[in-house]
């Protein structure tokens, strides 16, 4: 189900996506805004994870133990559930 939300935004930022459905490159503004919000979460999303990860296996390419006890005493995902968040398993 959609909900109307309003936004307000700076002129020229609503002149360029204008054109950018002029040029056909979307059909309406809302489709635009929402495909962007779509790529913008997706991004936030796999910013996330990196986040995660980096916090399970620190700056090495391997976790030590303590580092793996750590992240689990904290609650944090396992790589394969992160991996699986993102579609990449």
């Amino acid at each position: 189900m959609s909900e109307l939300i309003h936004l307000r935004i700076e002129k020229g930022l609503k002149d360029e996506i204008q054109n950018i459905v002029n040029d056909g490159l979307y059909s309406t503004r809302s489709e635009f805004l929402k495909e962007a919000a779509r790529m913008r979460l997706k991004e936030l999303h796999k910013e996330r994870a990196i986040k995660e990860l980096s916090k399970i296996h620190g700056k090495g390419n391997k976790s030590t133990k303590k580092q793996r006890e750590k992240a689990v005493k904290e609650g944090l995902k396992s790589k394969r559930d992160i991996f699986k968040e993102l579609g990449v398993e």
